[in-house]
Order: structure tokens, then sequence, then C-alpha cells
């Protein structure tokens, strides 16, 4: 298999992905452990992931680079409701030998860091689209 027809797979894969996520979000809001808002910007930042590599391999470069904004900010969403949003966090760490489980503050800052971080991304990669730099 060529490496472009494994891009294209891998692309429609997480469309795929995506597309199933918010059918799930749809059809059974209530298992979102949040907003059902929130279910569908995760699966849409699938969905946005695999459409950018679909069209980075179709040579749509304009297109490849609003995706990815859109998948960045959708990723900056995500870490921001976790981190600022209202009721309680409880994050868990897992790692061989090692399992514990953050609550409050704790799991809060590292998500509002992981946001900002991402945040910084996207409005980076949007600087670059206005001023017609490529970022791939």
């Amino acid at each position: 298999m060529s490496q472009r027809r494994l891009k294209v797979l891998t692309g429609a894969l997480f469309v795929a992905c995506g597309i199933s996520g918010m059918l799930g979000v749809h059809l059974h809001p209530e298992r979102v452990n949040g907003p059902a808002w929130l279910g569908h910007v995760a699966s849409g930042a699938f969905l946005l992931t695999g459409l950018a590599i679909v069209c980075q391999e179709a040579g749509y470069k304009k297109a490849f680079e609003w995706l990815i904004l859109g998948m960045l900010v959708s990723l900056a969403a995500i870490g921001g409701w976790i981190a600022f949003g209202p009721g309680a966090r409880v994050c868990g760490v897992a790692l061989p030998g090692f399992g514990s489980s953050l609550g409050g503050w704790a799991c809060r800052s590292a998500f509002g860091l992981g946001a900002s971080v991402v945040a910084a991304m996207a409005l980076w990669q949007l600087v670059r689209i206005l001023r017609g730099r490529s970022a791939a």
C-alpha cells in the first residue's frame, strides 16, 4: 500500500470516528461527562483532523490550514471547559506502578495550562494563515 493511500485511509478513519462520536452524543447525550456540546466538540476534533489529512494529501493547502485551526480551537475549548467550567473536577493519572487522582485546582490548573498552550498554537496558526505563510 502506498504512503499516500495509507494517509487518506487514516484520514477517513478519523472522519468516521468523528461522525460516529457525534452520532453517539446525539443519541445518548447523557453519557457525556459534561454538556452535550463538549462531546460534539471532541468528536469534531477527530472529524476536522481527518478532513485535514485528506485535504493535505489532495493538495488543498488552504483548506488544510483552516481545518488544523479548527482542530486546535476544538482542543482548546475542551481543556478550557475542564479548567474553567462549572462543577467539580477529578483527573486521574495512570502510569505503570503508579496511579493517582487529582481533584479541584490541581486538575483545573493542569487542563488550564494545556488549554492555554493549545490556544496559543491556534492563535499562531491563525496569524500564519492571515499572513499567507504555510504551516505545513
